[in-house]
């Protein structure tokens, strides 16, 4: 996913957090607010704001989700 370093877990943000999320094939600005720890693993609400549409409100698996500001490589 564009060379991000994704989190793999997400139980020592301060919630809301400032993310990135990995929606509609890139990367956008997102707030994580909420996670959740399930047999196969960390899931986080997120919501943001793709360039196509409207706010929105996800359940995302953490490896679509990275630290804000953790831009990706030009291509």
């Amino acid at each position: 996913m564009n060379g991000r370093v994704a989190l793999d877990r997400l139980d020592h943000l301060d919630l809301p957090a400032h993310i990135e999320v990995w929606a509609q094939g890139s990367w956008h600005p997102a707030w994580l607010i909420a996670s959740d720890h399930k047999d196969d693993g960390w899931y986080g609400l997120v919501q943001y704001e793709a360039a196509s549409g409207p706010e929105t409100t996800e359940w995302v698996s953490v490896d679509r989700i990275a630290p804000a500001g953790d831009l990706p490589p030009s291509h």
